[in-house]
Parts: C-alpha cells; structure tokens; sequence
C-alpha cells in the first residue's frame, strides 16, 4: 500500500468527511444553554456591570484624538452607556441566547450574539478577560461557520413544515476543527502542568484556592492540616 496515499486518504476521512449535524446541533444548543443561565442570574446587577455609571473597566480607554486603529475603535465602542441603554443591550443579548439555543435564525443570530459578545467582552474587562473565553469566542466563529442550526432546532422544525426539509448529510470540518482546538488546549495545559514545578509541589492550587476566585470552602481546605 503506498503510504502518500494512505496518508492522504486519512487526512480526507478526518478533516472533509460528512455526516449528521446532530452533534453540532446539540452543542449550539448547549452553547446557549451556557451562556443565557449565568447572563440571568446577572440581570439585578445590570447597571453595576454594564452601564457608565458602575464598575466601568474597559478592555481600550477611549479615544482622545479620534478614531485611528482598531483599538481606537474598540475604546469609542465601549464608552459608559446610560444605564436604559445598558438594560436594553442586555435584554436583546439574552433574546439572542434563546434564540441560539432554540436554533432560529440560527446563523444571523449566532453573528448578531456575536457582536453583543465582543462588546460585553471589551466593556468590562474583569468579566471576560479570561482564557476560557477566548476559547469560547474560536468556539462561537466556527459554530457560525457550520451547519448546526439544521438539527435539533426551529430552522429544521420549519423547514420540515415548510415540506423543504433540510438534507441528512453535511460536511463536518467545523466539527472536527472544534475537537482539534479542545484536544491541543488540554493537551497544552497538562504538559504546562507535568513540566510547573508550581504545579508540582501544589502551589499553583495553593494560590488558586486563596487568590480573588476563592471561596469559603477553598479557605477550608487550605486551613486543614
């Protein structure tokens, strides 16, 4: 057997096979799920965290003299907004998170979700500026890019009624690149911890425990012998 055309063949059976969007469809809907439970449990603290008028911590500062690079930009976007404008932002970003989860309008609502993602990312930097996030941002583009409003969601439910039902068989490259990206980000992060001696002699967990992400039980377990 000619080992180039094996090779070649399994490069084509990983990255360009077809199949059921079920899986797809069951992470967008996870995704949504994700998102929309801590964004309620946010909404009596709206004007504190996303208004002008409370902990206002932009990723940019804005613009002094005008608008002349990206982060210029990002700085003009995300200067205090009244506290109204705050709440409406908020209640049209948690429609758009059932909207994903329900799967309707899937791609316009995935780049509109987006749009609010990154503006909530870049206003407040405590909130987002974490690596998971940014996980999660790579996550959100290839889910825009791949059929994972075509099962389990309202498109599918509509166009079935419609008697336009939509095919069985789709390519899959977005899915692979997401288990691609989750296994190099695991894999990453436990050759950092074999290698850390902070890791090692559990200081790391140590400074995790009591740093600001601790918590009572964190300071329990640190108080035991």
């Amino acid at each position: 057997m000619n080992p180039i055309r094996s090779t070649s063949d399994l490069w084509g059976r990983i990255w360009f096979a077809e199949g059921s969007a079920h899986a797809l469809g069951l992470l967008r809907a996870a995704y949504g799920i994700y998102w929309l439970l801590p964004w309620l449990s946010w909404a009596p603290h709206v004007d504190l965290y996303f208004s002008g008028q409370g902990m206002h911590l932009p990723f940019y500062p804005p613009p002094e003299d005008g608008i002349r690079s990206i982060e210029d930009l990002f700085g003009w976007l995300n200067q205090g907004v009244s506290p109204w404008t705050a709440r409406m932002l908020y209640a049209g970003t948690a429609v758009l998170m059932v909207l994903v989860t329900l799967g309707l309008f899937t791609r316009t609502v995935l780049i509109l979700f987006l749009c609010s993602f990154l503006y909530h990312y870049y206003l407040y930097l405590h909130m987002f500026g974490t690596s998971f996030h940014r996980l999660l941002i790579i996550l959100h583009v290839l889910l825009i890019l791949s059929p994972c409003g075509k099962a389990f969601s309202m498109d599918a439910w509509r166009a079935k009624r419609n008697g336009k039902p939509f095919k069985e068989i789709w390519p899959l490259w977005t899915q692979r690149i997401i288990c691609f990206h989750i296994i190099m980000l695991y894999f990453g992060t436990g050759l950092h911890k074999v290698s850390s001696p902070a890791w090692e002699n559990g200081d790391a967990v140590k400074m995790g425990l009591q740093s600001a992400w601790g918590s009572p039980v964190g300071y329990w377990l640190l108080s035991l012998p």
